[in-house]
């Protein structure tokens, strides 16, 4: 059996990723992706085990360049609690609003929710808006008893939003939203 090699993996991701862009999850083959790479069909199966594994990974690096970036933009000195709040929710509903397939891939196949190594990133990204909570509590613009549970209810608010996305609403208007929320639950009385 043949080693994998990183360089080929991620060539089929770079594939991948521009089909998947290019059109919706179900019109994506593996022989079309195959193709495009100059490997075999059998070879996709060396690295992934099907279309929704391949699509996993690609959400997977996706998400922890995001999580890489926000920590980069969000690294102190940075600005304002909201300002660093309304970025991270801009970031992570244009993230899903990129990848329509995203969510009910992770509800009906659960690629996402089986995988552990998804849980380091996803801890990150909780912390960081914890640091941020922390940061506003200390200036004084926001108030919570208990920032650690606020920082694991954000991204699941963005997730609410995804699964029944307003089609009048683009993903600045739905950061707007969720902010405001926020401002009126956690906020000192700003608007």
């Amino acid at each position: 059996m043949r080693r994998p090699d990183e360089s080929k993996r991620r060539l089929i991701l770079r594939i991948a990723a521009r089909q998947f862009a290019a059109q919706p999850f179900h019109k994506v083959t593996l022989e079309a992706i195959a193709a495009a790479a100059h490997v075999g069909k059998g070879t996709l199966y060396t690295y992934f085990e099907g279309k929704e594994q391949l699509y996993a990974a690609l959400l997977h690096e996706g998400f922890v360049d995001l999580v890489d970036k926000l920590e980069r933009q969000l690294a102190p000195p940075r600005p304002g609690a909201w300002d660093c709040l309304g970025r991270i929710i801009y970031e992570l509903l244009n993230f899903a609003a990129l990848r329509p397939q995203l969510f009910e891939l992770m509800r009906t196949v659960g690629v996402a929710r089986k995988a552990q190594h998804w849980h380091g990133p996803r801890l990150r990204l909780v912390k960081l808006v914890e640091s941020v909570l922390g940061q506003g509590i200390k200036e004084g613009q926001m108030r919570d008893a208990h920032p650690h549970i606020t920082a694991a209810i954000i991204p699941g608010m963005v997730r609410a939003l995804m699964l029944q996305p307003p089609a009048d609403m683009d993903v600045r208007a739905m950061r707007d939203q969720v902010i405001g929320m926020l401002r009126h639950g956690i906020g000192k009385g700003q608007d």
